[in-house]
């Protein structure tokens, strides 16, 4: 499972992307499995970021 964090400024977000099973048994099982290729995974972009709340917050800049 790969995992990136990212943050700027005060904002940030995680990224969470598993491979599949065939993928993770080439390395686990060779001697079963080595032979098979390896399947594509991943983010397939442009991915929407989308907020889970809002909210107002004070601000000290006038």
């Amino acid at each position: 499972m790969a995992r990136e964090e990212h943050s700027w400024a005060n904002h940030a977000f995680k990224s969470e992307v598993s491979t599949t099973l065939n993928n993770r048994l080439r390395v686990t099982r060779p001697s079963t499995f080595g032979s098979r290729s390896r399947q594509q995974y991943g983010l397939l972009g442009p991915v929407p970021l989308t907020p889970y709340a809002t909210a107002a917050v004070a601000s000290d800049h006038g």
